[in-house]
């Protein structure tokens, strides 16, 4: 799959340490998808998603959507945060090779 994004990244990013997971329910798709939180940098933070993911055609650079954060802290409680999506980069690191990094902006921040 070779989706068509540019890479709209933004050199200050947010870095949440308190997260390990996000859900993502995007509404009418009747799915509900769970990543990992993937730091790529000291300022930066997003999910690494695999190229044949059907969720990479139903979100959208720049909308918002109410994700559900889990914390590293398994007895810490869930959290409801809009976040906007960024950017969606295909990965050129041959280690992350097949995959999508979907840059995330946290309305909590």
């Amino acid at each position: 799959m070779d989706l068509k994004y540019s890479n709209q990244r933004v050199e200050k990013r947010e870095l949440i340490k308190e997260y390990y997971s996000v859900e993502i329910h995007i509404e009418g798709s009747g799915q509900v998808n769970q990543f990992v939180i993937y730091d790529m940098s000291s300022s930066g933070l997003c999910l690494l998603v695999r190229e044949d993911s059907l969720i990479l055609n139903k979100i959208k650079v720049g909308k918002k959507y109410k994700m559900k954060y889990y914390p590293v802290d398994l007895l810490g409680n869930v959290e409801y945060i809009d976040t906007q999506i960024r950017h969606i980069t295909k990965s050129k690191n041959h280690s992350l090779s097949g995959h999508y990094m979907v840059g995330l902006s946290l309305d909590k921040i």
